[in-house]
């Protein structure tokens, strides 16, 4: 996982992550609403959000590359976590393939 979400998270005191995890959307807005109010069944989106990260620990050490990054692989852990609960709840292939990419 990349050090973004740790450095924002970190650098903002009050800062809460809850994971997401999204199967079903593309890249083009315009594109899903169509798909979606015409053929809903077809087109499902699925967002399951998780319980908080905690970085309480990770809060009290530097805020360096190092930490970030712990913090952005944490958040990846859990988000990981919820795509193993969508394939338990719907059997979907696509969370497979969607739960390692980058």
């Amino acid at each position: 996982a990349h050090p973004g979400v740790g450095r924002i998270a970190l650098a903002v005191p009050h800062c809460h992550i809850v994971p997401v995890f999204v199967l079903g959307m593309g890249n083009n807005l315009a594109k899903e609403f169509v798909d979606n109010w015409a053929r809903p069944r077809e087109t499902r989106i699925d967002l399951l959000f998780g319980p908080e990260v905690d970085i309480s620990d990770l809060r009290k050490q530097t805020n360096r590359a190092a930490t970030q990054k712990r913090v952005a692989d944490r958040s990846l852990a859990a988000i990981k976590k919820l795509a193993d609960q969508h394939r338990d709840l719907v059997g979907h292939p696509r969370s497979e393939a969607t739960a390692d990419a980058p």
